[in-house]
C-alpha cells in the first residue's frame, strides 16, 4: 500500500495532537482542585469538675483549634440538666489556625456524682464527657463579693473570718477542715 507523504505527516499530527491532549487531560485528574480538610485537634476530650457544693457552680474550659485548613464546623450541645454551656456553645466554625474556647459549668442541684456527655456535632472532634461530685453545703459558711470567708459554727458565736484568694471551694474546705 503506498501512501503520499502529507498523509503519514497527518496521521503523526493527529497522535501527536490526542496525546498531548489525553497527558493534559489526565492530569487534571491527579491535581487537587479542592482544599485539604479541617484537622480537628482537643486540648482534653474530659473535664474534671471535683466536688462542688450543692447550690455552687464551677467552671472548665477546653480548647479546639484546626491544624487543618478549610473550616472545621459542628454544633456544641448538652441536654444535662445540672451542666451547661456557658461559652462557646451552638453552631461554630473554626478557620486555619484559630482556636475556639469552651466553657462548660457545673452547677449540682443535689448530691452524688454527676456526669454529662457534650456533642460537638463533628464526627473528628467526637464528645467531651464532663463529671463532677454534689457535695453538702456547709452550714453557716459564705464566701461574700468581696471575698470575704466566715463561718459560725454556733459553739460560740464568733466563728472566724479570713479571705478566700482562690474560689468558694477554698472557702469551703477551710470551713470544713479548719
Amino acid at each position: 500500500m503506498r501512501t503520499t507523504p502529507g498523509s503519514s505527516l497527518a496521521r503523526i499530527s493527529v497522535w501527536v495532537l490526542l496525546l498531548l491532549a489525553g497527558t493534559r487531560f489526565l492530569s487534571g485528574c491527579t491535581e487537587d482542585k479542592g482544599t485539604d480538610p479541617p484537622i480537628p485537634q482537643l486540648d482534653k476530650t474530659s473535664l474534671d469538675f471535683g466536688e462542688v457544693a450543692v447550690g455552687s457552680s464551677a467552671d472548665r474550659s477546653f480548647t479546639v483549634e484546626n491544624i487543618g485548613a478549610g473550616t472545621l464546623s459542628g454544633t456544641f450541645s448538652e441536654t444535662c440538666p445540672e451542666f451547661s454551656i456557658v461559652a462557646g456553645g451552638g453552631d461554630f466554625a473554626v478557620e486555619k489556625d484559630e482556636v475556639l474556647v469552651v466553657t462548660i459549668r457545673f452547677t449540682p442541684s443535689s448530691t452524688g456524682t454527676k456526669s454529662c456527655t457534650v456533642r460537638s456535632g463533628n464526627d473528628g472532634l467526637g464528645r467531651i464527657t464532663c463529671e463532677g461530685v454534689g457535695i453538702e453545703p456547709v452550714d453557716g459558711s459564705c464566701c461574700n463579693d468581696d471575698g470575704a470567708c466566715c463561718n459560725d459554727d454556733g459553739a460560740d458565736g464568733q466563728g472566724f473570718c479570713g479571705v478566700c484568694r482562690l474560689s468558694i471551694l477554698a472557702c469551703l474546705w477551710r470551713a470544713r477542715w479548719r
